[in-house]
């Protein structure tokens, strides 16, 4: 599986690229970024916009749980400067040149659809749409969008 992902990422030069956007800073969305991060992949990371002035606190709250040395979620802690963060009300656009995004939001079937028509409206043609679900079927979450062949589950 991974070889055929390979391919489909491989650019014009040959080198293997993937845009990821990972939806939430929540325990499952910060997990996902923080091993791509481990990787040496580069992830916007976005969540709910905080009250009050820092409308990204979330996510920087969730960028200082993956640097806590008591539950380390980075190998090292400059891989943290692969990780973009910011919010779905104000950044929803750094999507648009995503290869891959993936959704980890909680497990409400209206949320998660809606979350797909905002993602739909925005995102590139081709790009990979998937959920971290653990309880919603796949073939559910995937029911009125428009290319549900770029869609997938990957817990």
């Amino acid at each position: 599986m991974y070889d055929r992902l390979k391919e489909f990422f491989r650019n014009e030069d040959g080198a293997v690229t993937v845009d990821w956007v990972v939806l939430t800073a929540a325990i499952v969305g910060l997990g996902i970024a923080g091993q791509l991060a481990n990787a040496g992949v580069p992830v916007v990371l976005l969540d709910m916009p905080s009250a009050g002035d820092n409308r990204n606190a979330i996510c920087e709250r969730a960028l200082e749980r993956l640097l806590d040395v008591r539950q380390p979620g980075l190998l090292h802690k400059d891989f943290v400067e692969l990780i973009t963060i910011g919010n779905i009300e104000d950044d929803l656009d750094k999507i648009a040149d995503a290869d891959w995004i993936a959704e980890a939001v909680v497990e409400r079937l209206d949320i998660k659809r809606s979350l797909y028509k905002d993602i739909d409206a925005i995102r590139k043609v081709g790009s990979i749409v998937s959920s971290n679900t653990s309880t919603i079927p796949i073939r559910e979450l995937a029911e009125g969008l428009p290319d549900p062949s770029r869609f997938c589950g990957i817990h």
